[in-house]
């Protein structure tokens, strides 16, 4: 499968814009090219609580149709909204979200995508710490998995193994994307003053009247 870019059966989120492809060293390969595009969210400046876990309170939050929600949530909805399926892998806990943990128990994996991953574990050199990327996405019979990372950050050394681990069992870089997510300002309008009064009464606009002396 060629890069998401240049392959038309991927339906990326409009809101992805797409950056250089990314060069890692990935086992034999030398500056292999992997797919990179960038999305930004509203700042988020009020997080929402998500429980006393550490892990998650410790995590940023972004504002994407007015609700606050971890960037690969953000992202995962993006992704859903273009037609894809998936989930959020959280490797901390090792479970799976479609929604934030605050209001889900965590989703299963369509059985074909866990016999994939499933998979991909297995081939794992012994002794390599490997991880799962952050989103796990399927339409149809296309897989597609997205490293989120705040900024310009490249997967980290237990991600570069799991896509080594996965291109052994036979899936491709066009199935792999990094996705570079930042934060802007929500500037609030100010509302326009309404037609009113003008000073002591006077109607806004009018001519101010000519002064009488006293005599």
């Amino acid at each position: 499968m060629p890069s998401p870019a240049g392959d038309a059966r991927l339906q990326l989120p409009p809101d992805l814009v797409r950056l250089d492809d990314l060069r890692l060293d990935v086992g034999r390969r030398r500056q292999a090219p992997l797919a990179r595009c960038r999305v930004a969210f509203d700042y988020c400046s009020k997080p929402v609580p998500v429980g006393p876990d550490p892990a998650w309170a410790a995590k940023p939050q972004v504002l994407l149709d007015g609700r606050a929600l971890f960037p690969e949530i953000a992202l995962l909805m993006l992704f859903q909204k273009a037609g894809w399926k998936g989930v959020w892998f959280d490797t901390v806990h090792r479970r799976t979200y479609d929604k934030m943990p605050n209001v889900s128990k965590g989703v299963g994996l369509d059985t074909r995508v866990a016999r994939a991953l499933a998979k991909v574990n297995a081939s794992v050199a012994a002794g390599r710490r490997a991880s799962c990327w952050d989103l796990v996405l399927w339409d149809g019979r296309t897989v597609l998995f997205v490293d989120v990372a705040p900024g310009p950050a490249a997967p980290g050394h237990a991600r570069v193994a799991w896509l080594d681990a996965a291109l052994r069992t036979g899936l491709s870089l066009g199935q792999f994307l990094v996705v570079e997510w930042e934060t802007r300002k929500v500037v609030a309008r100010k509302k326009p003053r309404p037609p009113g009064r003008g000073r002591r009464g006077e109607a806004a606009g009018a001519r101010p009247r000519a002064g009488v002396r006293c005599p």
